[in-house]
């Protein structure tokens, strides 16, 4: 069972965009945004697909699409 963690909207820091894109090995796919939630969760978005609750490296991964 997993519990879902919301923050309010101004607790997130807003995604940063990487210029240009990084080659992320572990994840096969560049990381075009990432940020840190209040928790300390690091979050990546990458450009593709990701499969839904996906972790590597103790990073989530995030689909831009």
């Amino acid at each position: 069972m997993t519990t879902e963690v919301t923050f309010e909207p101004h607790e997130v820091m807003d995604w940063v965009p990487m210029n240009p894109p990084h080659w992320w090995t572990a994840a096969g796919a560049f990381v075009i945004a990432d940020r840190h939630l209040p928790d300390g969760t690091r979050q990546h978005m990458i450009r593709g697909p990701a499969q839904p609750g996906l972790v590597i490296a103790n990073a989530q991964v995030i689909s831009e699409i």
